[in-house]
């Protein structure tokens, strides 16, 4: 995540963002950049792809952080151990 959010701010030539979602509450394999079987995805839990989306921001990269495409259940695992809260839930 960090080096994709690193190529974003040197493509667009900025320091930081100002929003970063989670776009859908899946993951896919490396390489895959649309997944249409489970097979293409992997099973990484939210909290750490949360825990990931926070120290971008403690980098200074984003400067909020929220979900897309989340169901209230994914929310309740998001905030039950997020330390930095979901901004936007789009």
């Amino acid at each position: 995540m960090l080096e994709a959010v690193q190529a974003t701010l040197s493509n667009l030539q900025l320091d930081y963002l100002d929003l970063y979602l989670i776009h859908f509450p899946v993951s896919f394999k490396n390489g895959v950049l649309e997944a249409t079987s489970q097979s293409q995805m992997e099973n990484i839990p939210l909290e750490e792809t949360w825990a990931a989306m926070e120290e971008l921001v403690n980098k200074g990269l984003v400067r909020n952080i929220g979900v897309s495409n989340f169901s209230i259940d994914n929310i309740r695992t998001v905030l039950a151990s997020a330390t930095i809260p979901i901004a936007v839930n789009q």
